[in-house]
């Protein structure tokens, strides 16, 4: 049969549409395949950083839990009733500038400590003018401090005119109470208790702590006296304190704690001044 010029033309035609169709269902057919097989690649690897994260973020929840049970065991530690030897601990490490709740450590003066230490009491009426009957004051021995626990011992009360000052003034004003740093023993905060005033005192010393905290045992004074077992310092830190031999008083800061010096040393928690304000329940001291 012949095919004029016409029919060939649209046989041709219809030929090449065959073929585009045919690359084009060709086309369509990879793609699919290529798009499946590109977003299971995608998916593999979103899965392997997700396992990733997943690894990272269990790795911090069990270093923040185990520096949470860290600063509860230290919490546990500061028990100032339960004395530890701190001596060990010679490095300082610096605390950060917190804002806290409740800054220094309140000692509870009921709890006797355990008898690690000789303490001596006697009754004190040097001060009859003011305070009547005598008072009870708890002493360190006397080769461990011969100027304040030596001095009243021998009936030679520590300081005996600048006490009397204290406790005229208190006399004057009625309103009046007393907050004592670095009150040692309590040479000057127990006639003031005695006088029935509110006493917030502050010791760094824990062999002083437990001198002191027997003399208000013994005169009963807990609920006028707010003690607080810290240094205070410009900064809230850990202070190194050298004793002295045979003046207790006479201990002072050194820089930093060596294992040359740790035996005799005393590290102590410091606290600024405006933290008192926490324990100050009064307004005229």
């Amino acid at each position: 049969m012949r095919v004029g010029k016409n029919g060939s033309n649209a046989f041709f035609a219809a030929t090449i549409i065959v073929i585009l169709i045919g690359v084009r269902f060709w086309i369509n057919i990879n793609d699919g395949g290529l798009k499946s097989q590109h977003g299971d690649e995608i998916q593999k690897i979103t899965n392997e950083h997700a396992i990733e994260i997943q690894k990272i973020t269990n790795h911090h929840t069990e270093e923040i839990q185990k520096m949470k049970k860290m600063l509860e065991k230290i919490v546990d530690e500061k028990n100032i009733d339960e004395p530890k030897n701190k001596s060990l601990a010679i490095y300082h490490k610096e605390k950060h500038e917190l804002h806290l709740e409740n800054p220094g450590t309140k000692v509870n003066t009921r709890i006797a400590f355990p008898g690690i230490y000789s303490i001596d009491c006697i009754d004190v009426n040097e001060f009859d003018l003011f305070l009547k009957p005598p008072f009870p004051v708890c002493l360190h021995p006397v080769e461990d401090d011969k100027f304040i626990s030596g001095s009243i011992k021998n009936r030679v009360y520590h300081e005996i005119q600048s006490v009397t000052n204290v406790l005229r003034f208190l006399k004057d004003n009625p309103k009046w109470n007393f907050i004592d740093i670095g009150c040692n023993i309590g040479a000057f905060s127990i006639p003031v208790l005695k006088m029935g005033r509110k006493v917030v005192a502050v010791e760094a010393l824990q062999k002083n702590i437990m001198v002191f905290k027997k003399s208000i045992q013994l005169g009963n004074w807990h609920d006028n006296v707010t003690l607080i077992h810290n240094a205070v310092y410009d900064k809230r830190t850990t202070v190194t304190f050298k004793f002295k031999k045979e003046n207790i008083a006479g201990t002072h800061i050194v820089e930093n704690a060596t294992a040359k010096n740790r035996v005799t040393d005393e590290l102590v928690e410091s606290i600024i001044i405006d933290d008192l304000l926490h324990y100050v329940n009064f307004k005229d001291a």
